[in-house]
């Protein structure tokens, strides 16, 4: 359990490298390029599945978020060239893997080591604590999670996007779980307004979801 635990301590600490400051994440933004229609609580995706179905036909939990959406929808989405995104697989190997997770990055004048973070994460400690995913995405809202200043950043509830998810501008991520089984992630480090990061998270969010039951 131990090792379970300690990596994923480890990913969190990459995730809070990933993250905007207390002062959240820039107030010039960038434009959002084509139009959509977003996840709402009216038009949901991925809520009241069979998860441990899909999950049977997959094989597996986690799957590649390297490859879960590809790069070219990625870089319509935040409105670059593919040759402007630079690849990097930040995920766990071998049998003991509890999380997928890789950076999408860019050059940005105004923000270093710009990027979006995408992740999947199953229970690192399984039948130790068989809630902890109903749980995770609960305690982001309840007990909120700790700024590099010492205050507490609670999240509000992410409307659309699987059976309950959270999410906070300031802290520039975007959570929500496919029933018991599943964490799906979209961490930011960039400049978007909020408007911006939110329609572009719940954008590759729906995309997730979608390429993840493809089974």
């Amino acid at each position: 359990m131990m090792n379970h635990l300690a990596k994923y301590i480890i990913v969190f600490l990459l995730f809070g490298m990933m993250a905007c400051n207390g002062n959240g994440c820039g107030t010039k933004g960038t434009e959002l390029v084509g139009p959509f229609t977003p996840p709402t609580a009216k038009n949901p995706i991925g809520q009241d599945l069979n998860i441990d179905a899909v999950i049977a036909k997959r094989g597996a939990i986690l799957v590649s978020t390297t490859t879960l959406v590809p790069i070219e929808e990625i870089a319509e989405v935040l409105g670059k060239e593919v040759n402007e995104i630079l690849i990097k697989d930040a995920s766990q190997s071998g049998p003991g893997a509890t999380q997928s997770s890789t950076f999408f990055k860019w050059s940005d004048y105004e923000v270093d080591n710009a990027g979006i973070l995408l992740q999947i994460m199953k229970n690192p400690l399984g039948d130790e604590y068989p809630d902890y995913v109903t749980k995770f995405i609960d305690a982001k809202r309840v007990t909120g999670e700790q700024t590099p200043e010492g205050d507490r950043e609670y999240f509000k509830k992410l409307e659309g996007l699987g059976d309950d998810g959270s999410y906070s501008y300031a802290a520039g991520k975007y959570f929500w779980r496919l029933g018991d089984k599943v964490i799906m992630g979209v961490l930011f480090n960039s400049a978007h307004s909020e408007e911006d990061q939110y329609r572009i998270a719940t954008t590759i969010g729906k995309k997730m979801i979608e390429n993840y039951l493809k089974v």
